[in-house]
């Protein structure tokens, strides 16, 4: 007969080897299991009898386990995080917007991007899949830095 361990009734002894209810966690299941380790008359490591997995003792054993608890510091982090990349997307198009009334973009002509074209900074380029940009720095490696307002893309060009 398994060991029953309800504190209101008077403390039965615990030992190891004796069979004890409590839920396992594979068999989704309130089973007999061994008791493998016992530390201050408290089961610490028991058996299932029926599946035969081990696990750590942790109470009662009378009721299921709460699945899918979340937590809400974790809603709050997403919250953060989520602000934080709306802020940055907003900064990016202040700053998209400010480079393109500086270079006078209504008036100016567009230059179509090209990998073969070769741009300078202060030229505005359109490209087929950030839109319209501002070409900011010109590097050494045939590569250039361009401010759309989604943000700032690194582009090569002058190749053939």
């Amino acid at each position: 007969m398994p060991l029953s361990l309800d504190l209101k009734e008077p403390m039965t002894k615990i030992a190891a080897g004796k069979d004890i209810d409590y839920f396992c966690t594979r068999c989704k299941l309130e089973l007999a299991h061994v008791i493998i380790a016992v530390v201050n008359h408290l089961p610490v490591r028991v058996k299932c009898n029926t599946c035969h997995t081990e696990r750590n003792w942790r109470g009662t054993g009378t009721k299921k386990p709460k699945a899918g608890v979340r937590r809400k510091s974790s809603s709050s982090t997403a919250n953060k995080k989520a602000t934080a990349a709306m802020l940055s997307a907003i900064e990016k198009q202040a700053q998209w917007k400010t480079l393109m009334e500086a270079a006078n973009a209504g008036s100016a002509d567009r230059t179509p991007y090209s990998i073969r074209s070769a741009f300078k900074d202060g030229e505005i380029i359109s490209h087929k899949k950030f839109g319209d940009g501002i070409v900011f720095d010109v590097l050494d490696d045939g590569k250039i830095k361009v401010c759309f307002v989604d943000g700032e893309r690194l582009l090569v060009h002058d190749r053939g």
